[in-house]
């Protein structure tokens, strides 16, 4: 877990370490940047050199074009310091994990460079323009070169400590060092721009390409990165793409030695052979053709990311019903998690109900769906199953926990609100009724005040005051307080979200420790069996590194999305 951290907060300056927008998918474009969060701006004909050298139409993409705002990289890095210590045994249990001496001194060097000084030492320019692309199947990396001299020093540093030379390959005029590991290797190559690296076999071709002897052709244009950015609200410093259908033409294929040999050798071969998984799988990446990825907002203290599982358009649009719930997923913030899902159930089983007839009625062919083909008669019998109106009565539900606190073991304070939206939430109020005498004596009506429980009636809450609330649209229980329950029984619009929370992860972290502290002694010893102090540990970082983050998932016409935001701890 602490390292999964330290590598998604490196990963985080140093693949955004370009880049630019604000607030989210809702509001993906952003205002222009003020002084403090202004970018630096790129050398002139940088973009143009790195584009040059990928492909106009790769399986895979990755571009930074553009610095992130200047206060939010420092405040990022200021946190890497915080984790400065299991970085450190982070890279040290990899290099002991490899018995590569290169490999081994690669690893140690890279666990230096924990600032920004740091890779500027190795002559990398951090905040530089970077991009990282396949050359058919094989990934390669450019990143913008400060200093060639620095950079030279690096490798032999690492050479030096290793007491072994990394290979080096002539490649018409330029020079290329070669790391060889087993099928492929590890092809490294600068010149006065651009650090490249490229994982890729051991031929002369694709080696030109790393040496930037040999360029796109044709090659990857601004106007193309423009395009695709514009169109999903992508920023400049941090986009990309994986293209599920060139993935799947290369592997059946792809002329590429390795692969040809996989199919001859592997069960590959069996998939591309068979027309009946050649037609299915062409059918499934038709219908998900790509997943995107990017920044699509960045301040001083946030920063929010969208990745789309992109959908033909007409399969987006059978999708998007299931998100047609009169029900707002646009959260109030809550002290401590704050919640919702909005879900029409209807839509979800008509939907189900027709993907899965489609399966009975055209069972697929290709092995690797045959669990599909033997369960889908059970699926349908389980869609045509009647719902009970209560379940087909609710819109969704929403959740705000501002505070809850333990002792000994008890719950001994809390205050937060749930409201279950419906569309006649006067029915369940009824029914709840009908068992408790309790609940009939009190006098609700929709749009009125919310009425106290008696005490006892909610199991452990008994010293824990309570409220109901009702309105047109939803059935609300306060407890801790009633302040703000009434408006937190409106349902506001659809928006497209079927579920979204967000969590403030520094109040997160104390209350997961103390609820693990309070835990008898049994529980204890078998939470022991799951390493609770490296859990502990990594929420207690997380928490020092993150304030407050956020998740959403949208339907809709463009596809599957998926929009993570977080805010910097203070």
């Amino acid at each position: 877990m602490n390292r999964l951290i330290i590598c998604l907060t490196a990963l985080l300056l140093a693949a955004c370490g370009n880049d630019a927008t604000d607030a989210g998918v809702e509001n993906a474009a952003s205002a222009p940047a003020t002084e403090s969060t202004a970018a630096a701006p790129v050398a002139p004909g940088l973009v143009d050199q790195l584009l040059a050298r990928i492909d106009a139409e790769p399986a895979m993409l990755w571009l930074s074009l553009e610095p992130l705002p200047q206060a939010l990289l420092e405040q990022l890095w200021a946190r890497m310091d915080m984790a400065s210590e299991l970085n450190e045994n982070a890279y040290e249990e990899m290099a002991e994990e490899t018995e590569d001496p290169l490999l081994r001194a690669l690893i140690d060097e890279l666990g230096e460079l924990d600032s920004p000084e740091a890779w500027a030492e190795r002559g990398i320019e951090i905040t530089g323009v970077a991009g990282m692309h396949t050359v058919g199947i094989f990934p390669v990396v450019h990143w913008q070169l400060s200093d060639q001299d620095a950079f030279e020093a690096a490798v032999a540093r690492i050479e030096a400590e290793a007491e072994t030379e990394f290979s080096r390959r002539q490649v018409v005029d330029q020079t290329v060092i070669w790391h060889d590991l087993g099928e492929v290797g590890l092809a490294i190559h600068h010149d006065a721009s651009f650090l490249t690296l490229g994982l890729v076999a051991d031929r002369p071709e694709l080696l030109r390409r790393v040496a930037n002897i040999d360029q796109a052709e044709p090659a990857l244009e601004s106007a193309q990165v423009e395009a695709f950015n514009a169109a999903r609200g992508f920023r400049a410093d941090s986009a990309g793409y994986i293209d599920f259908q060139r993935v799947l033409d290369l592997l059946l294929d792809g002329e590429d030695e390795l692969l040809v040999q996989a199919r001859a050798e592997g069960p590959l071969g069996a998939v591309a052979d068979d027309q009946a998984c050649r037609a299915e799988l062409g059918a499934l990446t038709r219908t998900f053709p790509r997943q995107s990825f990017g920044t699509t907002a960045a301040d001083a203290n946030s920063m929010t990311v969208l990745t789309r599982l992109e959908t033909e358009p007409g399969f987006g649009l059978r999708l998007a019903p299931m998100a047609d719930s009169p029900l707002s997923l646009d959260l109030e913030r809550a002290g401590l998690v704050s919640a919702g899902i909005a879900f029409n159930l209807i839509a979800a089983r008509d939907f189900g109900r027709e993907l899965v007839a489609g399966w009975i009625d055209n069972p697929p062919q290709c092995h690797l769906f045959s669990d599909v083909a033997e369960q889908a008669p059970d699926w349908q019998l389980a869609m045509n199953r009647p719902i009970p109106p209560l379940v087909t009565n609710m819109h969704g539900v929403r959740m705000h926990l501002d505070t809850l606190e333990m002792e000994d073991g008890a719950l001994e304070s809390v205050v937060g609100k749930l409201a279950l939206f419906m569309r006649n939430p006067q029915m369940m109020l009824g029914m709840a009724q009908m068992f408790s005498p309790e609940l009939a004596a009190l006098d609700l009506s929709p749009g009125g005040d919310p009425q106290r429980i008696p005490a006892g009636l909610l199991p452990n809450l008994e010293d824990i005051p309570a409220w109901l609330g009702l309105s047109d649209s939803a059935l609300g229980l306060a407890i801790g307080e009633s302040e703000g329950l009434s408006e937190s029984l409106v349902a506001g619009d659809a928006d497209g979200r079927i579920f979204a929370a967000g969590v403030d992860l520094a109040a997160y972290s104390d209350l997961m420790a103390l609820g693990l502290s309070a835990l008898p002694a049994d529980q204890a010893a078998q939470a022991d069996d799951f390493d609770t102090d490296e859990t502990d540990e990594a929420m207690a970082l997380m928490a020092s590194i993150y304030q407050y983050v956020y998740k959403a998932v949208h339907l809709g016409e463009p596809g599957i999305d998926l929009v993570f935001r977080f805010e910097l701890a203070d």
